[in-house]
């Protein structure tokens, strides 16, 4: 199966598409309330515009939904706080708890899905590379340092 052609961003054509495709407005494919629409928008933001398939926008739909109902769950647990005292008296975990861990999965695996993550965007690496090598130039300094102590 031939592989399909990418232009390179950096070249002209690529450039005129992507100011002309800025232009174009992506409408959820279900409704959203104010709030599930500015993640929505916010969503969209983080990938090139062309690049949205309709499968992806609805996934992005799916993602600005979870958002907000997280933003929910933490209302809750701010407001009643992680534990409750059931009818007999007995404190019990609080279920936003539960639920919150749950709609965090799905929010990182959405992430993932549409390739948002920061280390499918390569953001992720760049940092722990450098804080690798920072550390492999102390740990020279430091053998070198040892070894000059022991020589003299």
């Amino acid at each position: 199966m031939a592989k399909a052609e990418r232009s390179k961003r950096d070249s002209v054509a690529a450039q005129i598409e992507v100011f002309r495709s800025a232009g174009v407005k992506i409408d959820p494919p279900v409704p959203l309330n104010d709030r599930e629409q500015t993640y929505f928008d916010g969503i969209l933001t983080d990938r090139e515009h062309s690049s949205w398939s309709p499968n992806h926008v609805v996934i992005a739909a799916n993602l600005a939904k979870t958002y907000a109902a997280i933003d929910q769950l933490w209302i809750d647990l701010n407001d009643r706080g992680f534990t409750l005292i059931n009818e007999k008296g007995t404190p019990v975990a609080n279920p936003s708890v539960s639920a919150l861990s749950q709609m965090t999965s799905a929010m990182q695996a959405l992430n993932r899905t549409l390739g948002l993550s920061a280390s499918q965007r390569g953001l992720a690496g760049s940092k722990q590379a450098a804080r690798n090598q920072t550390a492999r130039e102390a740990d020279e300094l430091n053998a070198k340092v040892a070894a000059e102590v022991l020589l003299a």
